[in-house]
């Protein structure tokens, strides 16, 4: 079967990134995380090209080594109804403890998402202080020049 797959979070690039053939949507999915090194909690959209009920399949990365996918729902704005039976596919699930314990890295908290905010606040603290340091040495290196000549 022919397939298409891009990301749809936390990057939604608006063409297809990736085309190809495979049996499934799941081993296409494995295989374009894989050739594109998705991380973690990445979501994606796998669409079925050729056939007249295409059908679209929404996958979540639950592990990157090596790389496992569960159902996943659609995010608001994506299109399509949302699923209501997103489990993890059966080749995901090693044990039950350990599909538990991968649902639980995926899940994400509202903090996460101001962490580049957080780490450029913290960026700007520093070079302000390194700035306002140099000013006052260069004060003072004027200052004593300006007395011995």
């Amino acid at each position: 079967m022919k397939y298409a797959a891009k990301r749809t979070w936390p990057d939604k690039p608006k063409s297809w990134e990736a085309k190809g053939e495979a049996e499934t949507a799941e081993a296409f999915a494995l295989g374009f995380a894989a050739d594109q090194g998705l991380g973690l909690g990445t979501e994606l959209v796998v669409i079925e090209r050729e056939g007249e009920d295409a059908e679209i399949q929404f996958f979540k990365i639950a592990n990157t080594s090596p790389y496992q996918l569960v159902q996943a729902e659609p995010r608001a704005g994506a299109g399509g109804a949302p699923r209501q039976d997103a489990l993890p596919e059966p080749s995901s699930m090693g044990s039950s403890d350990a599909g538990e314990e991968g649902r639980a890295e995926v899940a994400a908290t509202p903090m996460d998402n101001l962490r580049p905010f957080k780490t450029m606040i913290l960026y700007m603290i520093k070079v302000a202080l390194v700035a306002f340091g140099a000013i006052y040495a260069l004060g003072y290196l004027f200052r004593y020049l300006r007395s011995v000549l």
